[in-house]
């Protein structure tokens, strides 16, 4: 930091919103102003080492090193053509992929993607990708106990012919997963 002036990091301190950086560039004040690692390590409470580390980071890099780099996190296991795939294959009922339920769960999904990609996720991990992509999970709701019978419902609704298309009875032990942007 022997380029920056105090004047400089005392701007930089009081134009800074976030918390980790105004301590970085407090520090780096305190230590042009000649003050000693345990003199700071006092006032700002943190350890020496991690004050050292600050300040050659900074004498490296100038105000820059005040900031914490961006760490992404690890890349999906599947690429960005195969999530497409999944979201189109998600969209499609599960008895058209072989499985006998009429919703998707969390379980078939892990099972599905395992055949059809090669790739494992732990359940976790899948919800997470499901939300990443645009799904979210749902409990479908019980039948109140008053509910009409079917046959009471089809005496109501004299014109309708065959089943409700938008309907079907769901085993409300599990969650299924359905799209936000359909």
């Amino acid at each position: 930091m022997k380029a920056t002036s105090i004047d400089f990091l005392k701007k930089a301190y009081k134009k800074e919103k976030r918390a980790k950086p105004k301590i970085r560039i407090a520090a780096a004040i305190l230590r042009k102003q000649g003050c000693s690692y345990a003199q700071i390590k006092q006032s700002l409470n943190i350890s020496r080492s991690t004050i050292s580390d600050w300040i050659k980071r900074m004498d490296g890099q100038g105000i820059a090193g005040a900031y914490s780099k961006k760490i992404p996190g690890r890349n999906s296991r599947l690429d960005k053509s195969q999530l497409v795939r999944l979201r189109n294959d998600l969209v499609q009922n599960p008895q058209s992929f072989g499985f006998s339920q009429s919703f998707w769960t969390t379980q078939m999904i892990l099972e599905h993607v395992k055949k059809r990609y090669g790739t494992r996720y732990v359940a976790r991990g899948m919800r997470d990708l499901l939300h990443k992509i645009g799904f979210s999970i749902t409990k479908p709701r019980p039948l109140h106990y008053k509910s009409a019978s079917e046959s009471e419902k089809k005496r109501f609704k004299k014109k309708q012919e065959g089943p409700l298309q938008d309907t079907q009875n769901v085993d409300m032990r599990y969650s299924v997963w359905t799209s936000r942007h359909l």
